[in-house]
């Protein structure tokens, strides 16, 4: 199937669609694009909505690669989780401004008397600090020397 894959050629107007598919695993396929770039690719249905997920470059990923990624994909789709929504949240993930707001308006403003004085320290401290990071990114180390930071401004 190697030598196949390195003989596809797309076969389209420039707008559309070129895929050809694996005759093993359903749903795993190769896209070809008018530049010549091949890309693994799965389609699957996920609470009723179909879904192309990119695997990876033909290339980079060899068929065998592909096949064992995409059986790993389709065991979660029918365990009830869509891979394809799971890797754009991961993606996206949450700032750490995304999270104190939620902290304030879910808990502190709800449970705590001083959610003002959260609030004026998370304005001073944290969000100049680390507002935009994702919060998955952060380590500790960031945090250890951030906390230095403002114990000896203090």
């Amino acid at each position: 199937m190697e030598r196949a894959i390195d003989s596809f050629r797309y076969k389209g107007d420039g707008k559309s669609r070129d895929a050809r598919w694996d005759d093993q695993i359903p749903g795993l396929g190769v896209r070809i694009y008018p530049s010549g770039k091949k890309v693994f690719i799965l389609s699957y249905r996920a609470s009723g909505r179909k879904r192309l997920l990119k695997l990876g470059a033909y290339g980079v990923l060899t068929l065998d690669q592909a096949r064992t990624k995409a059986k790993k994909f389709i065991g979660q789709v029918a365990e009830g989780i869509d891979p394809l929504l799971e890797r754009n949240r991961e993606r996206k993930g949450q700032t750490v401004k995304a999270l104190t707001e939620a902290y304030i308006e879910k808990y502190a403003k709800l449970e705590k008397i001083t959610w003002k004085t959260d609030q004026n320290r998370i304005d001073k401290y944290i969000l100049p600090a680390f507002g935009r990071m994702l919060v998955k990114s952060l380590t500790k180390d960031d945090l250890e020397n951030w906390h230095k930071k403002i114990g000896s401004a203090n």
